[in-house]
């Protein structure tokens, strides 16, 4: 029972730690709101697409690959449980006419 509670208390951090970094992630693209879209590809690099939405919005996407993450789980029986995923993130910038930036959306491992 003792293993039990040491386990949970540490995924319990590790999720607290996790939802800390997502937070922090989602407020510095918030941070980007109202800015020129050339002063974040100065920062981040040329997008990997982007795309003329109606009404002059344009769309920019940049997409992240980044190391494979293993995990080794317990043995039952001898043998361990091994599963690895490697870890992407995908960032959609929304952009107004005069190439402000209005809206910001993540997908995957961003933070």
């Amino acid at each position: 029972m003792r293993y039990l509670a040491i386990v949970l208390c540490t995924a319990a951090v590790g999720c607290s730690t996790a939802a800390k970094r997502e937070a922090a992630f989602d407020e510095s693209l918030k941070s980007w709101f109202g800015r020129s879209i050339t002063e974040y590809v100065a920062e981040n690099g040329n997008p990997t697409r982007s795309l003329e939405l109606p009404g002059g919005i344009r769309s920019y996407e940049w997409q992240h690959y980044g190391d494979v993450e293993t995990t080794v789980g317990p043995a039952y029986g001898g043998f361990r449980h091994v599963s690895s995923e490697q870890k992407s993130c995908r960032i959609t910038l929304l952009t107004e006419v005069t190439g402000r930036i209005r809206e910001a959306s993540y997908e995957g491992h961003c933070y």
